[in-house]
């Protein structure tokens, strides 16, 4: 049994928070979710919304119903009951049905629009941000950073150099920014999160905030054809952002509604924003680098150089000057082959990203010289990892 005790709010300092004790296996654990105290009223204690959906991805794992002992918003019961509960259990037949169980109320009634979205100044993030935010000034906006990093030290690195770019692009877009903080993802609570659980950490923190969102978009990582493929690959086995379409609109209720954006390809989105000047100075796509000059690893992140070659593709080395604040760029005009032997890496992984890149590749203006050195590139990694495992292994970037 899994038990979600009274939802309460507390001051803290500086910081207000969201807080119940969870009961797992007859242990006590707290749940907290943290803003400034300047947004202390839109936190929801009232209601065991975040709470409920934070914790539904332990529940299918260890296979247990969840009670709350603070009230739910009845429609996000009978959406969560009904609309996603029920279909993923169709579809995946071994999955546990988990049922809900406590009271249920009524949806918040609030009198003004405000309108939100995540601001992790991605290629997805800064998309969103600039279709739907950007132009919607009749509305409240708010952006919305979640710190939900664990103790490791590098992510915390991370973590901070993020919360700098993504206030720098708040005060230059003249959009509030909302900066949180969570025990959700430390680990505290065992099982509770994983790396492929993004969904519902999202879902956590703007439902603790529900008291001011009424509509909140969060932004896709892939199109809208995909959805039939990844909701049949079985929970434990998809990344849950693959299925948004069907838990955003399960927890969508009429005071707080969720929607997906971007369901276009990812180098739809880049020629999108790639002549915006915000994203010349903020993009950020990088897992490795160190927050040393707050630049973008460049040529020893796959995601970076990926996104280069997005650049590329899309507005040619004319358009990739104007990230030299982003980008290493004098290093890509240097060492074009390496960032083709990474296209030609994700191409041969036969990746539908692959095939969809390879054929825009001429716009990057490659020339003989660069596929030459690209493929010696490609040959000499298939063959180091040959040798040391005795299988073709196409895992390999190309800086090894």
């Amino acid at each position: 049994m899994i038990r979600i005790r009274k939802v309460e709010k507390k001051r803290m300092g500086d910081k207000a928070r969201v807080v119940a004790t969870i009961i797992i296996d007859d242990v006590s654990y707290q749940l907290w979710y943290e803003v400034e105290a300047a947004y202390e009223n839109a936190l929801c204690a009232d209601r065991s919304d975040a709470f409920v959906v934070g914790l539904l991805p332990l529940a299918f794992k260890k296979r247990e119903n969840i009670f709350f002992d603070t009230p739910i918003t009845w429609e996000l019961l009978d959406g969560l009951t009904y609309d996603f509960i029920d279909v993923l259990c169709q579809h995946q037949p071994e999955l546990y049905r988990v049922t809900l169980i406590g009271d249920t109320c009524n949806a918040i009634e609030k009198k003004e629009e405000v309108v939100g979205t995540g601001v992790s100044c991605g290629v997805d993030s800064l998309f969103t941000i600039q279709r739907r935010l950007v132009g919607d000034k009749k509305y409240k906006r708010y952006l919305l950073l979640n710190n939900m990093t664990d103790e490791d030290g590098f992510r915390s690195v991370r973590y901070n150099s993020l919360k700098r770019n993504a206030k720098s692009f708040a005060n230059e877009v003249g959009i509030d920014l909302i900066v949180s903080n969570s025990n959700y993802t430390s680990g505290e609570i065992p099982g509770l999160c994983s790396e492929g659980a993004t969904t519902y950490c999202n879902l956590f923190s703007v439902l603790s905030l529900q008291n001011i969102f009424t509509r909140y978009y969060i932004a896709s990582g892939g199109p809208i054809c995909d959805f039939s493929k990844y909701i049949n690959d079985g929970f434990f086995e998809t990344d849950c952002s693959n299925y948004d379409l069907l838990t955003l609109s399960a927890c969508s209720t009429s005071s707080c509604r969720f929607i997906v954006d971007g369901f276009e390809r990812r180098i739809s989105k880049m020629q999108s924003i790639v002549n915006w000047p915000l994203t010349w100075t903020h993009l950020d796509v990088c897992f490795v680098h160190s927050d040393v000059d707050g630049m973008n690893g460049t040529n020893d992140c796959p995601k970076c150089m990926h996104t280069v070659v997005e650049i590329l593709i899309s507005g040619g080395m004319s358009a990739l000057e104007h990230f030299n604040k982003v980008f290493n760029v004098q290093y890509v005009k240097e060492h074009m082959e390496e960032y083709l032997a990474d296209l030609i890496r994700i191409k041969l992984q036969g990746s539908e990203y692959g095939e969809e890149l390879w054929p825009l590749r001429k716009n990057a203006n490659f020339t003989v010289l660069d596929y030459l050195k690209a493929f010696m590139i490609v040959f000499k990694k298939i063959t180091k990892k040959i040798l040391r495992f005795g299988k073709i292994n196409n895992t390999f970037t190309s800086r090894g």
